[in-house]
């Protein structure tokens, strides 16, 4: 089996089960930060690589002691530490196009720019945690994953012209969203975050839901939709502020939930729409 950084495109764009079938196969394949029509391959199943000022992602010269990324496939864990991943009109930032998680832990300050589609895909599940910080800017999609869970960590999306996170059972998982002791701030074009979908998780857990709880997020939207969506669960905000700033006019509310919206334990939740202000503060725990 080998390790991709880097992608190709043929296993991208082939046919859906054709395209699965070998995914499942693959296990352990992970892209990053290569373009479309070339890549470079390994046999190891540890993997480390530095990057450079124009975030162009290279082995050479990179080892135990002298990485930006390290890739332990024993443990499907991506460590970023002060990397600077860019990609072009046909890239995307980080990749991982499988059923099974993976663990992206953060050192220091790290980057990540996708020329066209999503900055962060994962087909399972997606976890980002670390004492360190991300910036993402994405031309698509900041973070799109079967589950999206942020523990611990800093983040920051620039999504302008789309979702800043998307979580969805289309992509093998249960369509959640989880943000737990971090500090996230999102400006997007689009939803902010988006939970969930028409399809039901092939888990049968619950799906659809949106969890923020000991957390500070900010999300400013820039046009007629949901800063927050729940599309088939629930939202719950706990001990945290989350600030939702909308500029457009329009029909949609700022938060969107199928089933409820539960603000507990001394959360503070501030909404921006347009020219009307909502604060809501509920009681400590």
């Amino acid at each position: 089996m080998k390790k991709r950084i880097g992608i190709l495109l043929a296993f991208v764009l082939c046919a859906c089960a054709l395209c699965m079938g070998a995914l499942a196969d693959d296990d352990g394949t992970i892209t990053v930060g290569g373009t479309w029509t070339d890549g470079i391959f390994f046999d190891e199943n540890t993997v480390y690589a530095i990057t450079d000022e124009d975030g162009t992602v290279n082995t050479e010269g990179a080892s135990e002691e002298n990485y930006n990324i390290y890739w332990n496939d024993a443990t499907s864990t991506l460590t970023l530490r002060n990397a600077n991943i860019k990609g072009d009109y046909n890239n995307r930032g980080i990749i991982h196009s499988l059923q099974s998680s993976i663990t992206i832990v953060l050192e220091g300050e790290n980057n990540t720019t996708s020329g066209y589609f999503s900055s962060i895909y994962a087909y399972g599940g997606v976890t980002i945690t670390g004492d360190g910080t991300l910036s993402i800017t994405a031309s698509n999609i900041g973070i799109r994953a079967g589950d999206v869970v942020i523990n611990g960590t800093t983040i920051n999306i620039k999504a302008p012209s789309d979702f800043g996170i998307y979580a969805t059972t289309d992509m093998r998982g249960s369509g959640n969203v989880t943000i737990n002791n971090s500090n996230v701030k999102i400006e997007s074009g689009s939803w902010g975050i988006y939970s969930g979908d028409d399809r039901p998780a092939p888990s049968g857990d619950d799906t659809g839901n949106t969890s923020i709880s000991n957390s500070t997020v900010v999300i400013n939207l820039t046009c007629d939709a949901n800063v927050i969506y729940a599309h088939n669960g629930g939202i719950n905000i706990d001990g945290s502020s989350v600030e939702m700033n909308k500029t457009a006019e329009g029909y949609n509310p700022p938060v969107y939930s199928s089933e409820s919206v539960s603000i507990s334990g001394g959360s503070e939740v501030n909404v921006h729409n347009a020219e009307k202000v909502v604060s809501i503060q509920s009681e400590a725990d």
